[in-house]
């Protein structure tokens, strides 16, 4: 009685074993012809985004019109041609003095002082590639929904015609679009992921301040993976 057990046992662990390899082999060792322009156009299509530009970044003042400081030189001129003072003290002004035809006095210094540039903030800085990155996201999980209805159909046009379905065909042709949708959104995540470290840099934060983004995208991609796995799946 013991041997008849052990033998069923054993027999149990070979047909497991067996179908397992077999599984295995027809998923990740057998080839299929899965080439496919429409899945190759949805993998491999360049995402579209927009960086924010370097101007969004630093709140740099407006300098004061040419036009108007022009007009008012030639206003002085020809009400005072005969008084050079004027303008020589004009040519020998400090730099950092206020565009102004008008003498500086206590008075009116506040009146035509140029307002100092305002310091951009890190979450002012955040806050101009959220969208981006919302963007992308939202891009990649359209191109995702696109790869499991091309599936989908691919799998009904097979069977209205007769054709034998090969479940490690599907298996294998969409897990390796998956991985390569995957690869082409980390690249786009990467471009905009540094862009926004440099500009974090350059206006003098530590680049720690992006790392939210990378916790997000990374949850994201885990679950978008395991949404095209599952959708594929349950659709055929």
């Amino acid at each position: 009685m013991k041997k008849t057990l052990l033998y069923s046992i054993l027999a149990l662990g070979l047909i497991a074993a067996s179908v397992g390899g077999y599984v295995y082999y027809i998923i990740n060792v057998k080839t299929y012809d899965t080439a496919d322009k429409k899945v190759t156009e949805i993998t491999e299509e360049e995402y579209k985004i927009d960086l924010p530009s370097d101007s969004v970044t630093t709140d740099e003042p407006v300098p004061p019109s040419e036009n108007t400081s022009t007009d008012s030189d030639d206003s002085s001129t020809d009400s005072n041609s005969n008084q050079e003072p004027s303008a020589s003290s004009t040519e020998n002004e400090p730099e950092n003095a206020t565009a102004s035809t008008q003498p500086t006095s206590s008075t009116n210094h506040n009146n035509h002082s140029q307002p100092k540039p305002k310091k951009v903030t890190v979450q002012q800085i955040k806050n101009n590639y959220r969208p981006v990155f919302q963007s992308l996201q939202s891009q990649a999980n359209g191109r995702l929904s696109a790869l499991v209805g091309h599936a989908e159909s691919e799998y009904r046009t097979k069977k209205a015609n007769g054709e034998k379905i090969r479940i490690g065909y599907f298996v294998s042709k969409y897990k390796s679009a998956g991985e390569n949708l995957e690869a082409k959104t980390d690249q786009t995540f990467n471009t905009i992921y540094s862009a926004l470290k440099n500009d974090l840099k350059r206006n003098g934060f530590d680049t720690k301040h992006a790392a939210e983004f990378k916790t997000q995208y990374e949850n994201e991609k885990e679950v978008r993976r395991n949404s095209l796995y599952s959708q594929v799946k349950d659709r055929l």
